[in-house]
Order: C-alpha cells, then structure tokens, then sequence
C-alpha cells in the first residue's frame, strides 16, 4: 500500500485486515447483484444494518419482496456491507476484499 491513502472512512475496514486496497483517485460505488436476498423474497437487512452511512435502504417492491438501494452520495465505500452478506450479492468498486 504504499504511496496510497485511505480514505477515513476505509480505516475500519482496513484495521479489521479486510481491505486491501482503495484507488484514492476512484470513488466506490458499491453495487447490488441480481442475487440478494430481498429481491428473492427472504428478509435478511444484513447490510442494511452493517452500514454506518445509513446509505443502505430497502424499497418494497409488494409481495413480500424488497430491492436493496444504496444512496451513493452517502455510501463512503468503506466495504462493511460486503462481508456480511450472505450470498456474496454486494461489490464496492475501488475496493478489494481479501479472501480467507
């Protein structure tokens, strides 16, 4: 990681030896696949509750389904979400997980 700067909002994650790398010059976005959970009909709120940003929110769809919405003006990329959830449905561009 040299000559890189987190920005603070990366400290937890990479203090928690999750990040591996953020682009100072690429602003994340995080990202949704088709895969999630809510779109699916399963309650799960794993990384809606995971985001200290609160940019993370569920929108009903009806019928017991939810589509998961991340406001990317409050998203700080710092990557919580993507650990947590189960099905591997979230990406944030600019930041590489490690593997265990």
């Amino acid at each position: 990681m040299t000559g890189q700067t987190l920005p603070s909002s990366s400290r937890r994650a990479f203090l928690l030896g999750r990040a591996q790398s953020v682009s100072a010059s690429t602003q994340p976005i995080a990202r949704v696949a088709a895969s999630c959970l809510e779109e699916r009909g399963t309650s799960c709120r794993l990384c809606e509750d995971a985001c200290d940003a609160q940019a993370i929110r569920l929108r009903p769809l009806g019928r017991g389904l939810n589509r998961v919405v991340i406001a990317n003006d409050r998203c700080t990329g710092c990557g919580l979400c993507v650990p947590v959830c189960p099905v591997n449905s979230i990406r944030v561009d600019g930041l590489e997980m490690e593997t265990a």
